[in-house]
């Protein structure tokens, strides 16, 4: 419990360094478990967008737990944050 509580705070302080948009889109996707093509219909975007905010934001917060928290990697792995 104490791992997974730590492993959501980080998340989300990493998640707030990433671009206002960028932040909007991973949040409905991997929080609330919409859909690439729901996400791109409700900002008026193509589906490209949507996969190329996706892309950027699972490649910034790979990169920054491994370089600053790589114990909780594991921990994210296992609940499929990065599919």
């Amino acid at each position: 419990l104490l791992t997974y509580k730590e492993t959501a705070q980080v998340l989300e302080q990493l998640i707030a360094l990433l671009p206002p948009q960028r932040q909007n889109i991973f949040r409905m996707v991997k929080i609330d478990g919409k859909s690439y093509p729901e996400v791109a219909e409700f900002y008026g975007i193509s589906l490209n967008t949507v996969k190329d905010h996706m892309k950027k934001s699972s490649r910034f917060l790979k990169t920054q737990l491994s370089k600053e928290f790589p114990h909780l990697m594991l921990t994210l792995i296992a609940y499929s944050v990065f599919q």
